[in-house]
């Protein structure tokens, strides 16, 4: 009976040492990781995740219409007389009944003598002007899209080469491979159309508005005119 006795104060003496000294390890542990300094992670600020990242929007170019750059001599706001020196042999359409000329050239019209030195490399143009005033530019271009890495290089290249700031736009449409940068009253658009052929466009944003709203007035008088025809009292 004694025996037992002390045999089994013998274990509880035994097992209490050992929790004393788990105890003493976790509490050895738990102040070598307070005092150890933090990681390059955890002291580092937390930075949004690449997809809130992109969600910002771009920031809008500043440029004013009357800094729009040139595109082969033209500029958003030149006459259609000086615009017309450019291409002597070619008869210049009348205005439709919104004051909009349209005048597009195609590519063996740009390859006289005359022409060719200015307009090398570039397929098509068309021109639109309001009033007599240059009010759109587009060129297309014998530079294809097997030409470059992907739309982004094409885009930084057309910016370097025109002076353009960054904040391009591209589609909602990931398959419509163009982007828009939007400023003071113009945007550029460039990018692949077509046999994946490359483009740039300029647009005077307030022209394309006076337009739509001469068709709109257009559109009234037409209804107001049927209106007076169909109710005789």
């Amino acid at each position: 009976m004694i025996l037992t006795t002390w045999r089994g104060a013998r274990f509880f003496a035994v097992l209490l040492g050992a929790l004393a000294l788990w105890f003493s390890l976790q509490l050895c542990v738990k102040a070598a990781h307070d005092q150890s300094p933090q990681s390059a992670d955890e002291r580092a600020p937390q930075r949004p995740s690449a997809l809130h990242a992109g969600s910002t929007q771009p920031a809008k170019c500043t440029l004013k219409i009357e800094q729009a750059p040139a595109l082969r001599g033209f500029r958003l706001g030149m006459s259609l007389e000086q615009a017309a020196k450019a291409f002597p042999k070619i008869s210049i359409p009348a205005a439709d009944p919104y004051g909009v000329t349209q005048l597009r050239v195609i590519g063996k019209d740009l390859n006289g003598a005359a022409l060719k030195s200015n307009f090398e490399g570039v397929t098509f143009a068309s021109f639109s002007f309001l009033d007599k005033r240059l009010v759109s530019i587009h060129f297309s271009y014998d530079s294809k899209r097997s030409s470059w890495a992907n739309l982004n290089e094409f885009i930084t290249n057309v910016a370097a080469s025109l002076n353009l700031p960054t904040g391009w736009r591209g589609s909602p449409d990931p398959s419509v491979e163009i982007q828009h940068l939007d400023c003071d009253g113009f945007t550029v658009s460039a990018g692949f159309v077509f046999d994946n052929e490359s483009f740039i466009r300029l647009t005077d944003e307030t022209a394309k508005e006076i337009v739509k709203k001469r068709e709109e007035e257009e559109r009234e008088r037409k209804r107001g005119a049927e209106k007076e025809k169909i109710f005789k009292p």
